[in-house]
Order: structure tokens, then sequence, then C-alpha cells
């Protein structure tokens, strides 16, 4: 599970997007108008129905309002832990 801490100074559509380092979007973990302030959205790990493969990637956080948009990145890398029985 990935979260993603920001503030915003004013409302704002936000979308999360989590992408490969290519750029090629993977996954879109929300998209909805959030209040001014702190604000946290989480993605779940997921590529469509399976886990996410090991490897970096990046957490996009795009807020859009009426004064235009703001796009926020960082890198991240998913580490797949397997139990062996």
């Amino acid at each position: 599970r990935l979260t993603a801490s920001f503030r915003l100074e004013r409302p704002a559509l936000v979308t999360l997007r989590v992408e490969t380092r290519a750029g090629a979007v993977v996954a879109v973990g929300a998209r909805k108008r959030l209040p001014r302030g702190e604000q946290t959205l989480t993605w779940n790990g997921r590529v469509g129905t399976r886990p996410a493969a090991t490897g970096r990637y990046v957490v996009r956080v795009i807020a859009r309002n009426e004064l235009g948009s703001v796009d926020l990145a960082t890198q991240f890398r998913v580490q797949r832990i397997v139990k062996r029985r």
C-alpha cells in the first residue's frame, strides 16, 4: 500500500497516478475533488486485479483548479515478498 500526503492551498480536482519510470500509467489510485488543507491519498499496490511487479515506479499527484494545475512526483520501489512454506 502506498500513501501520498500533501497540502492543498485551494480546493482542487486531484488525481493520483502510478507510472513506470518511462511514463506509462499503470494505475490510477484516485480522482476526486478535495478541499483546502492536509490530504492523504492511497494506492492499493495493484495493477488491475494483480499485485504490482517488483520494480521502480513514479507516483504522481496532479491537482487542478481554476488557477491551473500542479504536478508533484516522486519515485518509489515495489518489493514483492514471496512467503515460503
